[in-house]
């Protein structure tokens, strides 16, 4: 008796897997055909898919807050604070190397964005591997406009994207004769897979020069990653 019902449970197991396996793999299916159809845009512009993947949720980095000594020390070089001053009344340069923490960092690009829509919850961090991690829900058609582009050519070409995306991106700085190059990207949880951004790696840098100066006013010379300190060298904005 007790193997009878030994075997009865077995049995309603191993349906219960199977049924889980047979959902799992239609899933799959279904992700795997609209993104070789759709791309990108396809997963998003599916409700269901979208709330699966998690393309709706930021990538939250561990960024502790600011200390008072490193926030005085970047009023300090920058000559201003940044949190007070009226940026568009910035109309000089000032030539220096800033060495910050990630958290020294993420206060930094927050406080100088010219428009602070461009990106929300903006973070900064760094990888064990000397990589730049960055984190932001990103307006898209703001992003495609800083870096000289527009939202209306690149969904001619990839479909209708939505007007706000959860990026997270790993950034190597030191990358075949010093160049930098997207080690990784992910839309919300879904991981960007490397045929799509590779190819632009050539021109990683000149991306960052049109955002840094574009958005935060920043003529970026340098920016380079070491024992989770992060150096911005350029012409920084001044009174």
């Amino acid at each position: 008796m007790e193997r009878e019902q030994f075997q009865k449970k077995k049995s309603k197991i191993l349906k219960r897997v199977a049924i889980l396996l047979a959902v799992f793999m239609s899933l799959f299916l279904i992700i795997a055909l609209v993104y070789s159809r759709f791309g990108i845009a396809g997963l998003f512009q599916n409700k269901f898919l979208s709330n699966i993947m998690g393309l709706d949720k930021q990538q939250i980095l561990t960024v502790p807050s600011i200390t008072i000594q490193e926030e005085d020390k970047i009023k300090s070089e920058l000559g201003f604070d940044p949190k007070t001053q009226n940026l568009s009344e910035l109309k000089g340069h000032k030539t220096m190397t800033m060495t910050l923490t990630p958290q020294g960092t993420t206060y930094l690009m927050n406080s100088l964005l010219k428009e602070k829509n461009i990106v929300n919850n903006l973070m900064v961090s760094t990888t064990n591997k000397n990589e730049l991690e960055i984190s932001a829900i990103a307006d898209v058609a703001l992003i495609c406009k800083m870096v000289g582009e527009n939202k209306e050519s690149i969904e001619s070409s990839i479909g209708e994207l939505p007007d706000k995306v959860p990026v997270y991106s790993t950034l190597s700085t030191n990358y075949k004769g010093n160049n930098s190059a997207i080690t990784s990207i992910k839309v919300g949880s879904f991981d960007v897979p490397g045929s799509i951004y590779t190819s632009i790696n050539g021109s990683i840098d000149s991306g960052l020069d049109l955002f840094f100066e574009n958005a935060l006013g920043i003529k970026l010379e340098n920016i380079s990653i070491e024992n989770n300190q992060i150096t911005l060298s350029g012409d920084f904005p001044a009174p």
